[in-house]
Order: structure tokens, then C-alpha cells, then sequence
């Protein structure tokens, strides 16, 4: 019986588990420690000479009563949880703060896939830097994968867009789908009015939350009402860095109703503050039903295809409000608020077919939103209790 156990001083909870030992397991071990050491506990029965050997020493053992080669070919490990790993370098990331490298190597070792480490090392990075007080810039700039692991990871996620462009989809009825998103923006429910929201906008589920609006557009455009100035906007990076601007964002709908709406959406989610990391882990799967709800007759509807019918149909009514902007790609990277016009590409494998026949303008310009009767408000103000004498009360 061999013992091996190599750990970090600071050593999180461990989770201890059971399985047979293959062939490639004798004689070897492998597990991670806090900082990328191993750690394991390994016990294996020495081979016997031969079969003959093997036969004696079975009978011997059975004879009596225990069950020592069975005990040979059970191997206990224990192994170390990621989420108490990354919790330990939390706490104590004064322990890390003149080699960040250590903190990588265990992210990486932890992590095989390198997309998922770089999440986790980027979803690390944030909540070091909410502490107080928090590691300096330095200390948190070190925390990344190294530049041909990012070079890889670029290029895979460009081949990846490309094919997807490949893939052409087609939307029926466009007018009808829009029609419907507009009766649904007059309503109170934000169940109801969520689908409406991302359908007239186009934006991402985050930004609904999060992004700043100012109603009134800076600059001129034909149709005034239907325009909001938008920053704040996701997948920009740092906002220290300057790549965040305010930019004019048409809408399908009237401003004031679409700023209602998001008013309201937001007074539901956002009742306690959490990170964009958060509320996608908490409400991503919940905001998918919503739209599969408000359009059944959909295949597979998703925010993405969303965002890319509101870019090409919304094209086809404010591509003359822009006067620098020529062509339907670079009218889609300025709308949502793309540095480049490569992700535009992407956008353009979809197919909409009955759009542009209606008279959106004056549609909009048509909605009320229903006002509740006065006689049906609820007063939600507590009111005194009327006292009552005991002879008054009605047994």
C-alpha cells in the first residue's frame, strides 16, 4: 500500500469518491490541489508470479474469510471541489499576489476546456475586483489565458459565425409576427409585455435590464417618436476603456411605450441587485418560455433570432433616416451598437417574407394603452381598522 499526498497548506473541503481501479490507474495518480498540485491516495495489491501463484494465494484468502484482492482494486481519491478552489483564492489572494500565474495554472487544470477557462477566469476576475479592498489593476490583468489560447478561441468562434450564415432561415407572415408584438406592448403583465419588448427592440435580454435609455434621440430623423438614445450597452468590455457611446436605436413601436415597458420589466427582475452573470444564470430559461408562449407558431423562437428579424425589418422602414449609412450590413452594426460590420454578416441568414406591407408609423401612432376604470383601482394604502362595540357584532 502506497500512500501519495501532496496538498496546499490552506487546503478547501474536499469530495471523497469510490471506483474500481482500471489498469492505467495502478501505480499512478493524478488530482488537483489548490494551486495545480496533486493530490491522491492510492492503494494496489503487488501482482502475483504467475496464474499458478495467483490460484494458491486466492484459495488461502478465501479460506479465510477476508477478501484482500478485492480490497487491492478499490482505489479511494480524493478530490478537490472547483467552487471551494476558486472560493479558497478569493479569500486569499494575498497569498497569490506576487505570482498570479499559479492562479491560472490551477483555472486551467481545473477547467480542460479552454473556452470554459477562460469564463472562469474572466467570471473570477469580476468578483475579485468587487471586493474591498480590491487587487490592484496589475494583479488583475495577469489573471488571462496566454494570447495564442485567445487567438484560438477567436478563431473558432469566427469559423463557428461563418457557419451559421451558411444556414438560411425563414420567417413567414413578418407583418403579422410584428402586429402581434404591438398588441402585446399596451399590456400591464410583464410576461406579456417581455416577448413585446425584445421584438421591438432587438436587444439583448441584459440590456433590457441594464442599459441606460434617454428618450429623445440627439440626433434629427423622420419619425422622431420612434427613437431612443441608447448606452450602456453589453459586450463592450470595461467601461473604463471608452467603447461604450450613446446611440440612436430605432424601435417598432412608440418610445414612450417601449420605456414603459422596460419601466415595468425591470420593477419585476430587478428587485435585488445582481450582477449580468447573475441574472442570466437565474432567469436565461425563464425569459426562453416567455417567448415560446407568445409566439407558439415559432420553431425554436430564441432571443438571437429575434434580434436578427428586428435588424432586418426594422431596415426596411428607417433605412432613410441615416444619411452615412449605406447598405443593409452597416445599418445593422450601427443599430445595435457593433464596433465592426463582421458580426453583421451573421444576420444576414434570415429570410422575411410578408414584410414591409403595413403602415407601421401610423399603427403606432394608433395605440393607447387601456386605462383602468376608477371604480376597479385598488387602493393599496392601508386603511385604519373601524372599531366595533361587542354588542354590534353579529355572532
Amino acid at each position: 500500500m502506497s500512500d501519495i499526498i501532496i496538498k496546499p497548506d490552506n487546503e478547501p473541503a474536499v469530495k471523497r469518491h469510490k471506483r474500481r481501479a482500471t489498469p492505467s490507474d495502478r501505480g499512478s495518480a493524478s488530482l488537483l490541489g489548490a494551486d495545480g498540485t496533486v493530490v491522491c491516495r492510492a492503494r494496489e495489491a503487488p501482482r502475483p508470479a504467475s496464474t499458478k501463484a495467483r490460484t494458491n494465494t486466492g484459495n488461502e484468502e478465501s479460506g479465510s474469510g477476508g477478501r484482500a484482492g478485492d480490497q487491492g482494486e478499490v482505489k479511494v481519491i480524493e478530490s478537490l471541489d472547483p467552487k471551494s478552489i476558486k472560493l479558497n483564492i478569493v479569500n486569499n489572494w494575498h497569498a497569490y499576489a506576487d505570482c498570479p500565474g499559479k492562479i491560472v495554472k490551477t483555472i486551467r487544470r481545473l477547467y480542460q476546456n479552454t473556452a470554459t477557462a477562460s469564463s472562469q477566469l474572466s467570471n473570477l476576475k469580476s468578483v475579485l475586483a468587487a471586493l474591498t479592498p480590491a487587487p490592484p489593476d496589475q494583479f488583475l490583468s495577469a489573471l488571462k489565458l496566454s494570447q495564442k489560447e485567445h487567438h484560438t478561441l477567436h478563431t473558432e468562434y469566427r469559423e463557428k459565425r461563418e457557419k451559421e450564415g451558411k444556414d438560411l432561415r425563414t420567417i413567414n407572415d413578418s407583418d403579422k409576427l410584428v402586429q402581434c408584438a404591438l398588441e402585446m406592448i399596451t399590456s400591464s403583465d410583464f410576461r406579456v409585455l417581455w416577448p413585446a419588448a425584445v421584438a421591438c427592440s432587438g436587444l439583448r435580454p441584459i440590456e433590457i435590464l441594464t442599459c441606460k435609455i434617454k428618450e429623445l434621440p440627439d440626433a434629427k430623423h423622420l419619425y422622431p417618436e420612434f427613437w431612443v438614445c441608447i448606452s450602456n450597452w453589453a459586450k463592450k468590455g470595461d467601461p473604463r476603456a471608452g467603447r461604450d457611446f450613446c446611440v440612436d436605436h430605432p424601435l417598432l413601436c412608440p418610445a414612450y411605450l417601449w420605456v414603459r415597458t422596460v419601466k415595468r420589466i425591470r420593477a419585476y427582475f430587478c428587485k435585488e441587485p445582481l450582477t449580468k452573470r447573475e441574472y442570466c444564470q437565474r432567469y436565461s430559461k425563464y425569459w426562453l418560455q416567455l417567448l415560446r408562449k407568445a409566439f407558439p407558431n415559432l420553431i425554436k423562437p430564441s432571443h438571437v433570432l429575434f434580434r436578427r428579424f428586428y435588424a432586418k425589418y426594422s431596415f426596411l422602414y428607417f433605412k432613410n433616416d441615416f444619411e452615412n449609412v449605406i447598405g443593409e450590413n452597416s445599418y445593422i452594426s450601427h443599430v445595435l451598437g457593433h464596433t465592426s460590420t463582421e458580426p453583421a454578416l451573421s444576420y444576414t441568414n434570415l429570410d422575411i417574407r410578408g414584410a414591409g406591407k403595413i403602415k407601421l408609423f401610423e399603427i403606432g401612432r394608433q395605440l393607447q394603452v387601456p386605462v383602468t376604470p376608477a371604480h376597479l383601482v385598488q387602493d393599496k394604502r392601508k386603511k385604519p381598522r373601524e372599531h366595533v362595540k361587542l354588542e354590534a357584532r353579529k355572532v
